[in-house]
């Protein structure tokens, strides 16, 4: 039996998400991108069994939590003016993701083109209608990046009654910087760069990332704040 439309434009719109992923997370050598290629590949191979309705189940779960992550990284980046290719990726994954996912529940296969096109449109639109300032590091800040699900610092020190943390993200999904004792959670999308600014007491506090998976992964680490400004 032939493969219903459906499942051809699903195989279609899998098969650029794998390759999509799959030369980001080789371009940006992300561990993450090449693991969510290596899903949508699973999924893809198990299309032609049972009709398709494990294949299905796998594409649509991965495409979810795709897009799940991309879209608001697209509008957050968008609305930010940050670097042209970490707005491209993200708006281009999400609309894939967003197409996929319309295909893989077999909603219709004419609506696909129409959300790949509404899901640009609207990263366009949002970015005419909330443009917020471009976010870069600033003299005085504790500096902190993020790569392969690892902080680029285990341990920080700052001084001051105010301590600001500028986290550049240089993975394909989001990560944060959390210090639950102090409410701090700033959230970092992908390519970009974030700060923030705290009171703190001093002491030695605990920082993650509060992405699931990513604090036991050891992405984590400890910030000293000391009463006045190091010295170094």
């Amino acid at each position: 039996m032939a493969p219903s439309p459906s499942r051809q434009l699903l195989h279609r719109i899998a098969l650029v998400a794998f390759v999509a992923m799959l030369a980001t997370g080789i371009a940006m050598r992300d561990a993450e991108a090449i693991a969510f290629a290596v899903a949508v590949l699973v999924g893809i191979l198990l299309l032609p069994f049972r009709r398709g309705l494990l294949g299905r189940f796998v594409l649509a779960l991965v495409l979810v939590d795709a897009a799940a992550w991309m879209l608001p990284a697209a509008f957050s980046n968008v609305q930010h003016h940050d670097e042209l290719a970490y707005v491209a990726i993200p708006v281009g994954l999400a609309a894939v993701a967003v197409g996929g996912v319309v295909a893989a529940v077999g909603i219709g296969s004419r609506l696909v083109p129409l959300l790949l096109l509404l899901t640009t449109a609207a990263s366009v639109a949002y970015s005419q209608v909330a443009a917020g300032d471009h976010v870069t590091r600033r003299a005085g800040d504790v500096a902190l990046s993020a790569k392969n699900v690892r902080f680029s610092r285990d341990a920080l020190e700052a001084g001051g009654d105010h301590v600001s943390v500028s986290l550049r993200n240089r993975d394909l999904f989001w990560h944060t910087f959390t210090i639950d004792a102090l409410h701090v959670d700033l959230r970092v999308p992908v390519g970009a760069t974030r700060r923030v600014t705290f009171s703190a007491p001093a002491g030695t506090y605990t920082y993650y990332c509060r992405i699931p998976g990513h604090d036991v992964a050891g992405m984590n680490g400890q910030i000293v704040v000391t009463s006045s400004s190091p010295s170094a």
